[in-house]
């Protein structure tokens, strides 16, 4: 089932955001790139935060931000599932995660807090109201799977299975490290080690991946509308991925399942 309409289990990869100075550039790109529509949604700090949708479901979402010269390179957040803000808070930093942004109330949709974890990947709380998360997962133009990504794998696996209990499959090799979580018994995401070669220039993250139901044409309509490409496509056991770059410089990966490109469409993958 690819539409979710109800509150998210604690720990699940809930709603995908991106705060940037250019919104429109943003919102021309993504529009152009997976088809998104555009509706705006009260933000409790008087910005412009806008709900992107697939076929009116919400998909996503995209807010501007004043710049100030410290602020760090626009990137994707991922917002985790809670049921009670506070508790996951006390329980994220009693694991080692330090807070970035307390929890605010977002008003009618629900409340949120930024952290990052003791391996350094920042990472959202999101704690639902009259927006529950995505109504939408394993659907060109909709989230279809997340993963975190760190020079200590080990560190981060046993925050976030002190913090939202996950459990883990392994699927590591051996040049990699790599394991599944699960929320409940469901496959919800990845977390895994950065390879040696990607250098120290890459920090420890969250990456969000979108389904597509080509991934060299994103690729194409990506470079046209101003974004770019840090991993060409290539073919995985789940399916072909790339990983681009949006016009403010953040990071996503786009996803075709070996199921969509058989059935001729995006079919769920493991996380859905």
């Amino acid at each position: 089932m690819t539409t979710h309409p109800e509150p998210w289990p604690p720990g699940t990869p809930a709603w995908p955001d991106l705060m940037v100075t250019d919104l429109a550039a943003a919102q021309q790109f993504y529009a152009a790139l997976f088809g998104w529509e555009f509706e705006a949604a009260p933000a409790p700090d008087g910005t412009t935060y806008l709900l992107a949708s697939v076929d009116g479901r919400n998909a996503a979402g995209l807010g501007d931000v004043v710049p100030g010269p410290d602020d760090p390179s626009p990137e994707w957040t991922l917002y985790l599932a809670t049921d009670d803000l506070d508790v996951t808070v006390d329980t994220a930093v009693h694991a080692g995660a330090t807070v970035l942004v307390p929890p605010i109330d977002a008003g009618d949709a629900g409340a949120l807090a930024v952290l990052v974890d003791p391996a350094g990947a920042v990472f959202g709380l999101w704690l639902s109201a009259a927006l529950t998360g995505v109504d939408v997962v394993d659907e060109p133009g909709a989230m279809t799977w997340a993963e975190t990504m760190s020079e200590d794998d080990d560190v981060a696996r046993d925050f976030y299975a002190t913090t939202f209990g996950y459990t883990y499959t392994d699927l590591s090799g051996p040049d990699f490290s790599y394991r599944t979580f699960a929320v409940g018994g469901r496959t919800a995401g990845g977390i895994g080690r950065l390879p040696d070669e990607v250098g120290d220039d890459v920090d420890p993250h969250w990456l969000i991946y979108f389904a597509v139901t080509d991934v060299d044409d994103a690729v194409d309509v990506a470079r046209r509308h101003g974004g770019g490409v840090l991993r060409e496509p290539w073919d995985s056991a789940f399916g072909r991925i790339a990983v681009l770059t949006g016009p403010a410089g953040e990071t996503f990966a786009v996803h075709t399942s070996l199921a969509a490109d058989a059935a001729g469409g995006q079919a769920p993958a493991a996380g859905a």
